[in-house]
């Protein structure tokens, strides 16, 4: 037997949603004579990862959690000719009590995978030849939640200056703010601004991050780690001048919130403002994320 075996899904960004159909083609390319096999099948399946020892490793002892798998043969004459066979194949992503289509994501202490692979065994051999292929998973609400406007405002008694006392007077300031919403639809971008009204001394910096907060049940493993940080202003910033806030979502780092008994993922924005004596104020903003393909009156669908 000479030949290859090609393994292709026909949606290029390889991303579905449960109830889904994934579609595709397995190809071969014989060279030599006609021969029989034996199978031909496909499994998707879901991993929920969870690190028992600090960052996601091959190196760390790692809890891995099947969150559906589903195993289905392609039907067609168990034979491959000479030259092309192309052979279409679709698996439903099948919704039921057991599978849980959590949204793929890949964050410090847990990660959600999920595959599709095709298993082919020719006649005479007990080894199947393997061909995989990573699949993102999203999971979409029938409706847009509507957004409530939130207003924070950051002051001289939130003030944090890193391992030293002040040798003199602290900076006096007052900055108002406000987001669109905290409940965000993840494909949009967060937005919001934030508007200097007085202080005493020069702004250094002024940060937007976006932060992770993962919770490991089994360990009681919390850990509060980095997404994603974008500089809003480089040095000082002239008062009543309105700071606009503006972040995309990253794709896979992000992921609707999850509670269950195994974890917990939750989402935070830090509006991070850093004056030149390099004291620090902050504030923490909660989010709660959901997807939904209604945007802003559009409707959004699936490229």
């Amino acid at each position: 037997m000479s030949f290859t075996m090609k393994f292709a899904l026909n949606k290029k960004d390889v991303t579905y949603s449960p109830g889904h159909v994934i579609e595709g083609t397995i190809t071969f390319v014989n060279t030599g004579s006609s021969f029989p096999f034996v199978n031909l099948y496909l499994t998707f399946e879901g991993i929920l990862t969870l690190s028992k020892q600090g960052e996601l490793t091959p190196y760390t002892p790692n809890e891995r959690v099947e969150i559906v798998k589903i195993v289905r043969e392609v039907p067609t004459e168990k034979v491959v000719s000479f030259g092309t066979t192309v052979i279409q194949f679709s698996l439903p992503l099948e919704m039921n009590e057991t599978f849980h289509y959590y949204d793929t994501y890949h964050g410090f202490l847990i990660k959600i995978d999920y595959t599709i692979t095709c298993d082919f065994i020719p006649h005479g051999s007990s080894k199947p030849i393997r061909k995989g292929l990573d699949v993102i998973i999203c999971n979409y609400t029938a409706d847009i939640i509507d957004p409530k406007e939130y207003i924070f405002n950051m002051t001289s008694d939130k003030l944090q200056k890193p391992g030293e006392t002040y040798s003199s007077d602290p900076p006096f300031f007052q900055f108002s703010g406000k987001v669109s919403s905290r409940v965000c639809n993840i494909i949009e971008p967060f937005s919001g601004e934030l508007l200097l009204i007085k202080c005493s001394q020069p702004v250094r910096s002024i940060d937007l991050r976006l932060v992770r907060l993962e919770t490991v049940s089994s360990c009681s493993k919390f850990e509060v780690t980095e997404i994603e940080t974008l500089q809003i202003a480089d040095g000082d910033v002239e008062p009543n001048l309105s700071l606009p806030l503006h972040m995309i979502f990253p794709k896979l780092l992000t992921c609707i919130n999850m509670k269950n008994e195994l974890c917990c993922i939750d989402f935070e924005v830090h509006v991070i403002i850093t004056f030149a004596d390099l004291s620090v104020v902050s504030e923490s903003i909660p989010l709660l994320f959901y997807r939904s393909r209604l945007r802003k009156n559009t409707v959004w669908t699936d490229p």
